[in-house]
């Protein structure tokens, strides 16, 4: 159930049973589950309209006592005990302790026939409940949310420890996007009485945190929260999941939305215009349609919507229209739409004023736009400036982007926005807007700038090129018919329009345009248009651009020009060496390349000056730094990638694990394909299996080899990760040599469980790994202790793994299962970390019960509420550090080593306090929900009296005590008058109930009075019933009546005062229960 409501409910169980008084099948018990739990409170009943009131046993109060039972339950997880029926209401067969229904919301209730055929004469009456539904997290009261401030959380499911927090601190709420938000989130349920237990979605959408725009429905509760609009109703699970969001949002004047891979939400309220599209931002066809269909442009709504007053069902109200639509569409357009989740009129109003407003938007508008147009969402208002699309600074509001990536084109859907509607359909005026339209006829847009180019001035033909101006391009507006060109010669300062000559008109699919018959070596402007519905649209003009010469002699030059260009070029050409040394000083020139065809033909360049060096030798020394003469340099960046190529045949052919050595003195290899960097030689060789052979690094900056060097480092590690192989020590003493992420077991320090951060080579160090159900996960999976050698292999990956003894573990990532090698086969383990996972169980949330000005009833605190912290299903309580971290309205202690929490004082309504838990060094919290339940405020009719006023109540209420102060009616105030005194009065019927037997019994009423807060005292004397009331158990119950009249005076005029009734039975029986009922009334003077 969504907000407050009122429903009957799914019955579960419906049972005619027997009781000792009363025969054969004398009591009928239904129970009917109202909810999915758990909910805020289960109120009013009323039983075919009547309300029916019900004392704290579940017996019914007034005309039905004795003859009806209820009870209830919120719907907890776990429920603490089985739903009861009512003292005196018996129990139906076949329900026991075990039918608690843990986690839904449900009513027990039962009916006892009436012989005397006085009551149910219609046969079993209609019942109904209200309920205030399930509790929703509002990410404004989460201060972990951006912008948000308060104690509310939200958490994954999948992490039980977390969910179970987060949830305990949710409220309740009637608004329809925090509603629509837990839905799209889901409802989600586990049994907290099983540790191990998971979260299993038992209603709503599912929808991983990541995929809802949460910011969309925090926008949509505030403008819900700012208008007063609620949300109530009912969802049922067989409902279409997209369909009950589209209900839950309809009455926040809002829809669902798709964005992506994510579920958005878009509201009607005022919007500002974010942007502005123009033609330049359109990159292909563009349509709009002018207007909605007619059948769909209505103008006047039957609204379907349940209130209260018509016992919460679903019907018609009267039909709303808008005159001025009416009138302007010759008749009304009617349709009857269902407003299933709002309850009152004025919101109904609301709602069918947009849907009337909305069906009169024109579109669908469809823009395929540049890229830029993705940052839009849907949702977003923007303004479109496209004249020839009848688009004339309209408004348009975002339904929906498309992305195509090929193209890179953000294709949105739109529809007309007009900002007028929203006063009118909030309230703020009487007076519709008009129905948006296009703004005249569309218009030729003017070619694009990118859109056509002159992209050459001459044409060559057998060898001879003439001048020609030659455009190329493609149409870019889907409104164009034909495309025409024009041509002049450039004349700087003319006019725009002056002396253009028509190259011709073409079609819409010309992607070339030759204009020949131009001056040689003369500059012109081209222009080209688009042609629509016989309008031609403006030029795009394009140039000037010079066209080429024609004659013979500039042919002859530009050959001779490009000889001499040619003979530049060979003057200063390089010359290519192939061979197996590299050339000499001598023989070779800068930019001279060498191929090294001993050593895979690789490619050198000889660096620029190196042949002026005059120097003997072939190695100089400047300051200590070596140059190698002449210094030929590998190719750009061929050497490294061929050294990553290297690398990473290296690893295909090593078993998954190289070593990379960085030091001076030649090293041991420990397998094939480890490397060693020598600093001093600038040099990194490979161990081939037999000797370290050079990986080709030579001419490469020390940056770049540092580069190479790195990437096989991180490659061989990375390998090693990949392989899912990492070695788990058991052992007393630290291991000395071992590899990053490698695991010890201190097996005399209580098996602590430490991670190598870095292999032992690079200075590694074992660190203390703080969660200690991992390590002791880890070892009863292993069982290694006692069967290893004191070192097993922990595999990962998807393909089997050859152990390499008893108690090696395997996880296959595939398939979640963690596998033991027995020494003849992998056996699946079950999982045991869950079974020691750290959890912290207990009451929340927790209730009290206060009258209407907040004060706790008597005996409500101090209250004890224990608290356990379990270590997988181990009860770990005792030997826990209890603390109390935080409190808000309430007053409380909590007992450092049991985890009891005493509660003193509750000043809040809605009040909370988070326990802290630490155990073996692992800290966990758990916040409480603390409601305080005020009762109803006192009644005051607000009649005036002679000058006071007069106020009334139903004084109902039933005793089983013989003293006072155990049943007591609800108040009234009223104004004492001039004479400073208020009149009482009542007439009471007084019934009694029997489980069984002959009863005959008096009834004692006291009336009471107080100044409002203060402390209750006695108006005169008690009074008595007008004789005794009975119970037969064959007969039934015979009533009595009490009357009292009396008058308290000596009060200050003009000042307000509190009455009300408190009841006894007369002295010296017990076991029955007497019920008072009636109107308790009073009137100033």
């Amino acid at each position: 159930m969504v907000g407050r409501t009122g429903s009957a409910g799914n019955i579960v169980l419906r049972k005619g049973f027997n009781t000792s008084d009363a025969g054969d099948n004398d009591r009928q018990s239904f129970v009917s589950v109202l909810s999915v739990g758990p909910v805020k409170s289960v109120g009013g009943f009323t039983a075919d309209r009547t309300a029916v009131a019900f004392n704290g046993v579940g017996q019914a109060i007034g005309t039905f006592a004795g003859f009806m039972w209820m009870t209830t339950q919120l719907g907890l997880l776990p429920q603490p005990a089985a739903l009861g029926f009512g003292t005196g209401a018996g129990t139906p067969p076949g329900w026991s302790a075990a039918h608690k229904l843990s986690g839904l919301a449900a009513a027990a209730w039962t009916l006892r026939f009436d012989t005397k055929a006085k009551l149910y004469q219609n046969g079993v009456p209609a019942p109904m409940w209200v309920v205030e539904g399930g509790l929703c997290y509002d990410p404004r009261k989460d201060s972990t949310y951006p912008g948000g401030s308060g104690p509310h959380r939200m958490a994954d499911p999948a992490d039980t420890a977390a969910y179970d927090a987060a949830v305990a601190t949710w409220e309740y709420s009637e608004d329809p996007y925090l509603h629509g938000l837990k839905w799209v989130h889901g409802i989600w349920q586990r049994d907290r009485n099983d540790p191990t237990s998971k979260y299993q979605r038992v209603m709503g959408m599912g929808a991983p945190w990541a995929g809802i725009d949460v910011a969309s429905f925090v926008d949509g509760a505030n403008i819900a929260q700012a208008n007063g609009w609620k949300v109530g109703g009912v969802i049922f699970s067989g409902d279409n999941k997209w369909d009950s969001l589209k209900k839950l949002l309809q009455a926040g004047m809002g829809e669902p939305l798709a964005l992506g891979a994510k579920i958005s939400c878009l509201v009607n309220a005022p919007k500002v215009s974010l942007a502005t599209i123009t033609i330049d931002d359109v990159v292909g066809e563009a349509s709009v349609a002018a207007t909605q269909p007619r059948r769909a442009r209505i103008n006047t709504v039957t609204p379907r919507y349940r209130l209260e007053a018509n016992n919460w069902q679903l019907l018609p109200g009267p039909p709303i229209s808008v005159p001025e639509y009416v009138a302007a569409d010759r008749g009304k357009r009617s349709k009857v739409l269902d407003y299933a989740f709002i309850q009152d009129a004025n919101q109904v109003a609301t709602a069918v004023r947009y849907d009337i407003e909305n069906a009169r938007e024109f579109g669908p508008i469809v823009l395929p736009l540049k890229l830029f147009w993705m940052g839009f969402k849907p949702g977003d208002c923007v303004t479109a400036q496209l004249p020839e699309m009848g688009l004339n600074g309209q408004t348009i509001l975002l339904l929906n982007r498309d992305l195509d990536p090929g193209s890179g084109i953000a294709t949105m859907t739109a529809r007309s926005e007009t900002p007028g509607k929203h006063p009118f359909a909030l309230g703020q005026t009487t007076t519709p807007p008009s129905t948006p339209a296009l703004s005249g006829p569309p218009l030729v847009p003017v070619p694009g700038a990118a859109a056509w180019d002159i992209s050459e001035t001459g044409l060559t033909k057998d060898g001879v090129t003439f001048p020609a101006l030659v455009v190329t391009g493609a149409v870019d507006a889907g409104s164009a018919e034909s495309v025409v060109f024009e041509y002049r010669r450039f004349v700087n300062g003319q006019a725009a329009d002056a002396n253009w000559s028509v190259a011709g008109v073409e079609p819409v699919t010309t992607a070339r345009k030759e204009i020949s018959g131009v001056l040689p070596s003369t500059a012109y402007e081209v222009a080209v248009s688009y042609r629509s519905r016989g309008v031609l649209g403006g030029r795009r003009i394009l140039g000037p651009e010079v066209t080429t010469a024609d004659t013979a002699a500039d042919n002859a030059a530009a050959a001779l020009g490009l000889a001499e260009a040619a003979q530049d070029l060979a003057s200063g050409k390089s010359t290519i060496f192939y061979q197996v040394s590299p050339p000499t000083a001598a023989e070779s020139a800068e930019n001279d390349r060498w191929v090294d065809t001993d050593a895979g033909n690789f490619e050198y360049r000889r660096l620029p000056g190196s042949g002026r060096l005059s120097i003997g030798g072939t190695v100089v020394t400047f300051g200590g730094a070596a140059i190698v003469y002449p210094p030929w340099a590998p190719a750009p960046d061929q050497r490294i990638a061929q050294a990553l190529t290297d690398a990473a045949g290296a690893q295909a052919t090593a078993d998954g694990k190289v070593a990379t050595f960085n030091q001076e003195a030649t090293p041991t290899a420990e397998s094939f394909g480890d490397l060693w960097y020598q600093p001093s030689t600038q040099s990194l060789k490979r161990w081939n299996g037999a000797s370290w052979s050079e990986v080709a690094t030579v001419g490469a900056t020390p940056a770049q080899i540092a580069q190479i060097t790195q990437a096989l480092s991180d490659a061989a590690n990375a390998q090693a990760t990949a392989d899912g192989k990492i070695d788990s020590f058991y052992q007393p003493g630290a291991p000395a040599v071992f590899g990053e992420g490698d695991l010890w077991t201190d097996t005399d320090d209580g098996n602590k469980l430490y991670r190598a951060s870095a292999n032992s080579a690079a200075g590694g160090a074992w660190v203390l790994v703080r969660d200690t159900g991992i390590a002791a996960a880890i070892a009863a999976a292993a069982g290694a202790q006692g069967t290893a050698d004191g070192k097993v292999t922990t595999f990962t990956g998807t393909g089997v793994p050859a152990a390499t003894a008893v108690g090696d573990l395997w996880y296959n990532g595939s398939t979640g299962v963690l596998a033991r090698w027995n020494g003849a086969a992998w056996i699946s383990t079950a999982d045991n970390t869950a079974l020691v996972q750290p959890s912290v169980t207990g009451p929340t949330p927790l209730s009290f019960n206060a009258n209407y000005l907040g004060v706790l009833d008597a005996g409500a605190v101090p209250k004890d509420f224990p608290y356990k912290r379990l270590q997988g299903s181990t009860d770990v309580t005792t030997a826990t550090a209890w603390s109390i971290i935080a409190a808000d309205g309430v007053t409380l202690t909590i007992g450092a080593g049991d985890g009891v929490a005493n509660i003193t004082a509750v000043s809040k309504d809605s009040a909370s306090f988070t326990i802290r838990s630490t155990y073996n060094g692992v800290t966990r919290d758990f916040p409480v929900i603390v409601q305080r339940s005020r009762a109803a405020a006192p009644v005051n009719t607000g009649s005036t009296g002679n000058p006071g006023t007069s106020g009334s109540v139903n004084a109902s209420a039933s005793s089983t005590s013989t003293s006072y102060g155990g049943a007591d009616s609800a108040s009234f105030t009223c104004v004492a008058g001039t004479a400073g005194q208020v009149a009482l009065s009542t007439s009471l019927t007084v019934s009694l109930y029997a489980p069984s037997g002959v009863y005959s019994q008096s009834g004692y009423a006291k009336p009471q009075w107080r100044v409002p807060g203060g402390s209750w005292a006695d108006v005169g004397s008690e009074y008595l019933s007008n004789g005794p009331a009975s119970y037969d158990k064959t007969n039934g119950p015979t009533d009595t009546t009490l009357d009292v009249n009396v008058t308290k005076t000596g009060l200050t005029a003009g000042s307000t005062y509190e009455f009300r009734l408190t009841f006894r039975k007369a002295s010296g029986t017990s076991g029955q229960t007497m019920s008072f009922s009636g109107t308790f009334a009073g009137t100033g003077s």
